[in-house]
């Protein structure tokens, strides 16, 4: 009988080794839930689960966070009408009985009723209670409570991981900080975590409708800052959706309140993703987090145009771009023997010149476009000694593995999937050239600030970027394909955005240099994010 396995996201090749030891089973056939409720919707999911009924159906609710996920999955698995399934958990194996599982669909619903009692109150509460902005003196205050709101599930890995922890750690190195989460932090000082337990009496437990969870979230926060024996003297909050704890608090016991700003998560789901079923409950949500907040930060200019359109005065913005943590990302640390001991684990030659692109394949990061240019350059045959090597997974990561997967082309790519953020630099130090394909998509204007392209100035190797707004300013004196003569003090390489012969072009150029020039090029970009762009010029910045 074929075995189907119902999971997060399909699990990286270490993962799918551990299962089939586990279970002795080969050749197993997954059923990602979360990957496919972004492409086909939770009808197509349960189509899918259906189509498979007469399969084996294992749930594999290992991992950390996935026991939030718990009811969801159990409801699943009655659409198969199974008399019992087999359940992987972070305690080991078990199985699960026809009854057990109608049992948990019924807490499902009971959930279901909390998420839209919750829904109503949030409503009212944001409806309610007007704005009341506490001012904010940086050289007064001593303790900052940060607030990390959002659960992960599957391997953590991203440009936002590094802007947490770097953030994070420089705050603590200028105040008392306390770092308040609902799930194992990632490079986060542990003497300064706080761990939130969202499984005690009021558990969270996700349910329906799906995007109203967050709430569940929010109100844990809230009653855990709300009943701390040590008061905060500010709060630091990185905008979640659905997700005003913070702002509450700060508005019901006049504490200032600092919120992080990376885009409105409303639009995102509104333009990048399936859309938002109470999307008039979520802005409102959103608009009290800013109108509640003493400071707003944010990362690019755009965004602080788009605050300011939005009715954010001017004076209560703070604009610095991404950076890096120079203790996590800083090629020095990085030896010789580290980049042979990586190369060979992905298998280059020292002779190979590896191209490297790391991200979360999402539609802003120009992987497909990336993809196809890569194609068209190997197809070509201009190069022989070349590797591409792509970190990372996400919505855009089977498509891209399609355009790949041509004989011809499919020799010189390395897809390795989603690999820890720990392990991200030591991928980075086996790398020779970078790549930060962004594209420009009709109807809307780039505002963010790619923590990658900071990262990969740290590495001392050549940058090929977008000329992308924000982008574009982080070099002092790059070289720009189509305008530029020959490579001489230059500290990127920038090609117009999807423009994609001018990316070949630039693939090329680099792919020709001498190793002087490669290094020379690396250099002046090591010494420029040195210098700007730390997360401690950013937490400067703050305090100025």
């Amino acid at each position: 009988m074929n075995v189907v396995v119902l999971g997060v996201h399909t699990p990286s090749k270490s993962d799918l080794k551990e299962l089939e030891i586990l279970l002795s089973k080969p050749n197993l056939d997954f059923i990602s839930i979360f990957e496919l409720k972004h492409t086909i919707g939770i009808k197509g999911v349960v189509r899918e689960i259906y189509n498979k009924r007469k399969s084996e159906i294992i749930l594999n609710l290992k991992g950390e966070n996935t026991e939030f996920l718990s009811l969801i999955f159990y409801a699943f698995s009655l659409i198969t009408l199974k008399s019992s399934v087999q359940v992987i958990s972070n305690e080991g194996v078990h199985r699960r009985s026809f009854l057990y599982l109608c049992c948990n669909a019924l807490m499902l619903v009971s959930y279901y009723l909390k998420n839209c009692l919750l829904g109503l109150f949030a409503n009212f509460q944001v409806g309610k209670l007007k704005n009341n902005i506490v001012e904010l003196d940086m050289s007064k205050i001593k303790t900052i409570h940060y607030l990390k709101t959002n659960l992960w599930f599957g391997i953590k890995a991203g440009g936002s991981i590094g802007h947490i922890s770097g953030v994070v750690n420089s705050l603590a190195k200028k105040y008392d900080v306390k770092y308040i989460t609902c799930e194992q932090p990632i490079m986060i000082n542990e003497e300064i975590v706080e761990i939130l337990n969202i499984n005690g009496t009021t558990a969270v437990r996700y349910s329906v409708p799906y995007e109203l969870n967050q709430l569940q979230i929010s109100n844990s926060f809230f009653k855990f800052i709300k009943n701390l024996k040590v008061k905060p003297e500010c709060i630091y909050q990185r905008l979640t959706l659905y997700n005003f704890s913070g702002a509450l608090y700060s508005r019901l016991f006049k504490i200032p309140f600092i919120l992080e700003y990376n885009g409105s998560e409303v639009w995102i789901q509104q333009n990048w993703s399936k859309g938002l079923k109470y999307g008039q409950l979520a802005q409102k949500v959103e608009n009290f987090c800013l109108f509640q907040a003493s400071k707003i930060i944010t990362v690019s200019r755009e965004l602080e145009k788009d605050l300011i359109a939005r009715g954010v005065e001017p004076s209560r913005i703070v604009y610095y771009p991404n950076c890096i943590d120079p203790e996590k990302y800083d090629n020095e640390k990085y030896s010789e023997t580290c980049r042979k001991e990586y190369r060979d684990l992905i298998g280059v030659k020292e002779s190979d010149i590896v191209f490297t692109f790391i991200g979360t394949f999402g539609v802003w990061h120009g992987v497909e476009f990336m993809a196809n240019a890569i194609k068209k350059y190997l197809e070509s045959g201009k190069a022989k000694n070349i590797k591409f090597l792509l970190i990372g997974g996400g919505v855009l990561f089977e498509k891209v593995k399609d355009i790949l997967s041509d004989p011809v082309v499919r020799d010189f790519v390395i897809m390795t999937g989603v690999v820890p953020q720990k392990q991200a630099p030591l991928y980075l130090s086996a790398s020779d050239c970078f790549l930060s394909p962004h594209v420009e998509r009709a109807g809307e204007v780039f505002f963010g600030s790619p923590t990658k392209l900071f990262e990969y100035m740290a590495f001392k190797k050549p940058i090929i970027a977008s000329a992308l707004y924000q982008i574009e300013e982080v070099f002092n004196n790059p070289f720009r394909i189509g305008e530029s003569d020959s490579v001489g003090n230059n500290d990127g390489v920038l090609f117009t955005p999807n423009n994609e012969d001018h990316f070949i072009e630039a693939i090329d150029l680099c792919f020709n240099l001498s190793r002087e020039k490669r290094a020379g090029m690396g250099d002046l970009a090591y010494k420029l994010v040195m210098k700007n762009y730390t997360w401690e010029n950013h937490v400067s910045k703050l305090y100025e």
